[in-house]
Parts: structure tokens; sequence; C-alpha cells
């Protein structure tokens, strides 16, 4: 389809700029972006609570597929399914992982956070009508959002550019009492739960450090 060949402008790992992504598509607040420093006792008490999702931002993306890859690509041979009532899309556009991490913590925490009337909102009751590859085709063809997308990546503090993009945004969000890892890459179904702390000491002794957020209310 056309729209597998759309690029966006990438998301710097910047909260402030994402803050103002969310209330450009019509999340209110108090729900808001802000940097987990890290995870020892003492820095997760500083946290805003409630906690909803994390975002993390891997520095390269090939570090990730190396580790990750064979794990999804495991899952799909066993014909492991999107959870009951998980919002998942599959990303069809370049560069678009960080809009699309961030519209997974929200569709699936709509339940815990106020989502407005906004153009998020809409889209998300068209989304649900349709299989996770067209929710892509949706975003893509949605001029609102595109141009919110856009505005946020141009909001950061470097210059944006469509090639040479190593980053990697993937979400993780508590749905019915589990862990969910969910991400947009094409190459595999990247749904699956995961214990937090197997989680949180296998990302911190394998990659370098990143920058991580959370959305909460």
């Amino acid at each position: 389809m056309a729209q597998e060949n759309v690029q966006w402008l990438p998301l710097e790992s910047n909260p402030e700029a994402m803050n103002k992504f969310l209330r450009t598509i019509g999340i209110p607040e108090p729900t808001q972006c802000v940097d987990v420093l890290g995870f020892d006792a003492d820095l997760v008490a500083m946290l805003p609570q409630p906690i909803y999702a994390v975002i993390f931002c891997f520095p390269d993306y090939r570090k990730f597929e190396a580790q990750f890859k064979p794990i999804y690509d495991k899952l799909a041979a066993e014909g492991a399914k999107v959870p009951e009532g998980v919002f998942f899309m599959e990303q069809t556009i370049g560069n678009a992982c960080g809009t699309f991490a961030i519209f997974h913590a929200l569709a699936n925490n709509a339940d815990n956070i106020n989502l407005g009337n906004g153009t998020f909102k809409g889209f998300l009751e068209k989304a649900k009508t349709v299989d996770p590859k067209e929710r892509s085709s949706l975003l893509a063809t949605n001029s609102s959002l595109a141009t919110a997308h856009e505005g946020c990546a141009q909001a950061g503090d470097t210059v944006a550019e469509h090639e040479n993009v190593e980053h990697h945004f993937i979400c993780y969000v508590n749905k019915n009492g589990q862990l969910l890892e969910i991400g947009g890459v094409t190459f595999s179904l990247i749904t699956f739960l995961l214990a937090a702390y197997f989680l949180c000491s296998r990302l911190g002794d394998r990659f370098d450090i990143c920058v991580c957020w959370e959305i909460r209310s």
C-alpha cells in the first residue's frame, strides 16, 4: 500500500515536546510525560503517581533488533496473538515509532485517563473498528495527527532528519494486570508478557543509558 512508503520526521526523546504533542491532539492535563532517571528505589520513589505506561527510547535500533528479534520470531512461530482488549497498531509509517509508542500508551489506558475530545479520541474510535495494519493506514491519512506529529518532531532540541535515524521507541503498559511490551515494527508482532524485574534488569545490563518517560494522570 502507498502508506507503507510514508516517512515522517522522527520524534526526539524529549518529554517537553511530547507534552506539547499531547495537548495538540486533545489530551488534557494533568496527563503528561516525565523523565525516568533510573530504576533505583530512591529514583523510582520520586516519580509522580500513578504511572500508567513507560516509553523506552533505545539509542541504537540495531542493538534492539539483535537482542529482541529472536524472541519475537519465536513468539510468532508459536502463534502468539495480541491479548483480547489490547490496542495494537502495526507500524507501516517510517520513523513514526515515537508516536506509535505514545498512542499505544494512551489507547491502552482509555479507562484510566481522560482522552479528551480531540483528534486522538476521534482517531481511536475509528481505529478500533479495523485491524492493526489498517490502523496505521488510518493514521497515515489523518492530516491533523500527521501535522501534530511533525510539530512535535520539530519542537525538540535537535534538527529532525528523515535519514540516519538510530533510536527506537517502545511502550510498556499494564493492561488487565499484566505487563505488555507493545511496539510497531513490522518484522514481527511484538506484543507479549514479561516479568517486570526480568525486563528492567535485562535492559540495564545490555543497553546504553536510555531516556524514558511515563504517561500519567
